[in-house]
């Protein structure tokens, strides 16, 4: 079962990503915490990519968000923009590091699933939300302008293998959510491996 998609905990967990977000890109760690809060147990990593992951979903559902909700929402934004802009360099190699991390990941996934097909299946939930916030991160980085060519062809690369162990499902998330991500670009939601362990 997907679980529901929650604005107010996208907003909150993308409030205090951008509070931390300054000291993040400052320093050397490629997956950050804010205040304790991130990095331990269930809660998410900070990253620009999971954080570029709840702030376009954010603003795409602006509609449904409240006047105390689309307020915080411009704060946010306007407090990545000026990280973004004031860190610029530490901000891309940032965008870069994370880009090439995650696809290592996600390649990781395919070879063991190409290995023990059991697995697949149970594990693609995991690589599907990250090959997402790779998407985020390509997306970012088209729209400041960095090349990668290494980038690039770890993702064709990636994706090529990524294809081989996936067939056609429903679209995997809260459906609320299928506008935000096409199917064209980001055809790994609309996609799975087969579940080999039920019973035929």
């Amino acid at each position: 079962m997907t679980a529901a998609y929650k604005i107010d905990k996208d907003l909150s967990e993308a409030q205090q990503m951008v509070d931390g977000l300054e000291v993040y890109v400052r320093g050397t760690d490629l997956y950050g915490h804010t205040d304790g809060l991130f990095g331990s147990g269930d809660s998410p990593a900070l990253t620009i990519g999971a954080f570029l992951l709840r702030l376009r979903r954010l603003e795409a559902k602006q509609e449904q968000l409240n006047t105390t909700q689309r307020s915080e929402l411009r704060v946010i934004h306007d407090t990545w923009y000026q990280v973004r802009n004031e860190w610029r360099v530490h901000y891309e190699s940032k965008l870069l590091q994370e880009a090439k991390s995650r696809l290592d990941n996600v390649n990781t996934y395919v070879v063991e699933a190409m290995d023990s097909p059991r697995t697949a299946h149970v594990n693609y939930a995991t690589e599907a939300l990250r090959r997402t916030i790779v998407g985020e991160v390509l997306r970012e980085m088209e729209t400041l302008g960095i090349e990668s060519a290494e980038v690039h062809a770890k993702r064709r690369d990636v994706d090529s293998k990524l294809r081989g162990l996936v067939q056609s499902v429903p679209f995997q998330w809260d459906e609320g959510l299928q506008d935000v991500y096409p199917d064209l670009e980001f055809w790994w939601l609309y996609q799975a491996p087969e579940d080999i362990t039920v019973e035929k």
